[in-house]
């Protein structure tokens, strides 16, 4: 297929999550400036890894937690950047406007004081004849599959600059078989700690998941936003080389951030489904976090995982689709 969408929520059941335990904070990016705003991600490496491109006039949200850093960046030019450290667990806005009246550069203000970070990625290796064959043959293997029906589609996944994507440099810098013995290398103690954590835990259901419709306006809603939106504001998902359960140095994942009204009608129609599955009044479960739209690309991984038993108790996975949707939503993902 070209990439299956998917759209994954959790809930967690008052039985066994503490009512005190604190929600992710969202944070509401406003770009007011006149140029396209990028933002990125400052992972736990040093990389940044772009979350959000946001068009003059249009926001995007981030689900975060206290002491994640945001960088925000001119798309025309690097050197311009606002850097944001979420010192609070409440949420907030984060707004990016003019700092001139000459509007040649922008100032990002929110209701917490603005960290600057004076490390980069260093990108100079990336660079020369041998980068530039390999961001070539990279740029042509993601156009191949989109030319001849999905032109616009190729145009957005693919004319990104090849440098900034993770999967590419990571590509660039490992053979595959380097990529996969780092990868479990790195995460040898998180699959231990997939396999025992279950055999600590209540099980709600005998069998351990179950197939249900989505409920058919929630469906086309979904589709109609990731149909509409992905190319004007779906950005590369990228969480670090080698993290779980989705590694950049094998996946090429992209997102597309809900509104808050959709997100709570996603809850109100979800809820009573896992509620029932479950064998509990839907009125015990409460949303704790939701992931996506999330395009898979081809050749994408989503590793065998568990959550945090005490927000992620009760967990549902939509599959919107596929990029092409036709009469079908086409095969499903693997």
């Amino acid at each position: 297929s070209l990439g299956s969408v998917a759209l994954a929520l959790a809930l967690a059941t008052l039985l066994g999550t503490p009512i005190g335990a604190a929600l992710k904070t969202v944070v509401y990016f406003h770009n007011d400036f006149d140029q396209v705003l990028l933002v990125y991600w400052l992972s736990n490496d040093g990389e940044y890894a772009i979350r959000e491109k946001i068009p003059p006039g249009h926001w995007a949200t981030q689900n975060t937690e206290k002491n994640v850093v945001f960088a925000v960046q001119s798309e025309k030019d690097a050197s311009r950047e606002a850097t944001i450290e979420v010192s609070s667990n409440a949420g907030g806005d984060v707004r990016c406007a003019a700092a001139s009246h000459d509007a040649q550069s922008f100032e990002c203000k929110a209701e917490w004081k603005p960290h600057i970070r004076e490390e980069r990625i260093d990108l100079s290796r990336y660079s020369g004849e041998a980068w530039d064959a390999h961001a070539s043959r990279w740029r042509e293997a993601c156009w191949r599959p989109l030319a001849k029906d999905h032109t616009a589609d190729a145009e957005h996944f693919c004319n990104w600059e090849v440098k900034w994507r993770m999967l590419a440099r990571c590509e660039f810098d490992h053979r595959p078989w380097e990529i996969q013995k780092n990868f479990w290398k790195e995460n040898e103690h998180h699959f231990q700690f997939y396999r025992a954590q279950p055999q600590k835990l209540h099980n709600f259901t005998d069998k351990g998941y179950a197939i249900r419709d989505i409920p058919a306006d929630l469906l086309k809603e979904l589709r109609d936003l990731w149909l509409a939106g992905r190319l004007r504001k779906s950005t590369p998902e990228e969480n670090g080389f080698f993290a779980v359960p989705i590694a950049n140095c094998e996946s090429d994942v992209w997102k597309l951030d809900l509104t808050p009204e959709l997100t709570r009608k996603i809850y109100d129609a979800v809820r009573p489904v896992v509620a029932e599955w479950a064998g509990m009044p839907p009125e015990l479960l409460r949303p704790t976090q939701m992931y996506g739209i999330r395009l898979y690309r081809p050749g994408s991984v989503l590793h065998m995982h568990v959550d945090k038993w005490r927000t992620h108790v009760l967990s549902a996975i939509l599959e919107v689709g596929f990029l092409d949707f036709g009469s079908d939503a086409g095969a499903s993902a693997q």
